[in-house]
Order: C-alpha cells, then structure tokens, then sequence
C-alpha cells in the first residue's frame, strides 16, 4: 500500500512475508516478484494511473530475467500463472515471447510438469505431442 499512496517502497513491508519456495535471488531493495504481481493485479484494477505502467514494465522485466542465465523456471511458471489469473495481458505477452527460445522450459514443456493454464499458453509456439489415447471398448 506504500507504493500506492507514496510511489515508494521499504523493503521492512515484505522482509520475511515473502520468501519465495523457489530461491529467488533478490537484490538488495528489490520487491519479491510475487508480490510485484499482486501490486500490478492491484493497480490495473483500480486504475493507479502514476502505477499502471510502471509495475507493468518491472514485471515483464522480471519476469524476463527468471529465464536469462540460469533459468528459475519454476518461478516463471509460478508468475505466469498468476499473470495469466489476473488477466494482465502485456505482461503475458512478453513472457510468452521471452520463454519461446528457452530450452529448459520446454524440456518442462514436453513432460507435462507446468501448470495447465502456462501449458495451454505455451501451446501457442509448442505444439502439444501426439499421444494417442488408447479407445474404449465398451462390451
């Protein structure tokens, strides 16, 4: 709620509330990205006009550089996820940009181990593999 009303954050308002189960590596002051999805879900909601763009760009950014170096690619699929709930179109759109040429998470991809709604999304670039279902027989 700092951000909102004051355009600035402390790092004491997530310190501990936060913690990622996926070992994000955060620099110092940086918010969580999972709370920068919910502060994004908020400001688009209610219009925070001096907000909206800015929480967009920082999340794609973010949500960008879980697949740069050495990929975290459960928590792009945690933040997709979540994007993909919230409805916040330009940041779904950049990720899915940004994961198409990612090998780890289309190793992901291919055994089924991401969340269904970021599967379904990502079946846009990959298409999903053609196991045929065995029939059932009725007697």
């Amino acid at each position: 709620l700092r951000l909102l009303y004051t355009g600035h954050a402390s790092e004491a308002d997530w310190k501990g509330a936060y913690e990622s189960k996926h070992a994000e590596q955060l620099a110092t002051n940086q918010v969580p990205i999972m709370l920068l999805l919910q502060v994004t879900a908020l400001t688009k909601k209610y219009m925070v006009a001096h907000l909206v763009d800015l929480t967009t760009q920082t999340l794609i950014k973010r949500i960008k550089a879980t697949l740069q170096d050495t990929p975290n690619v459960d928590l792009f699929d945690e933040a997709l996820a979540g994007a993909i709930a919230s409805d916040l179109r330009p940041v779904i759109t950049a990720a899915l940009d940004a994961a198409k040429d990612n090998t780890a998470l289309r190793t992901r991809y291919d055994a089924k181990t991401l969340r269904p709604e970021v599967q379904y999304e990502l079946s846009a670039f990959w298409p999903p593999s053609q196991e045929r279902a065995k029939r059932v027989r009725l007697a």
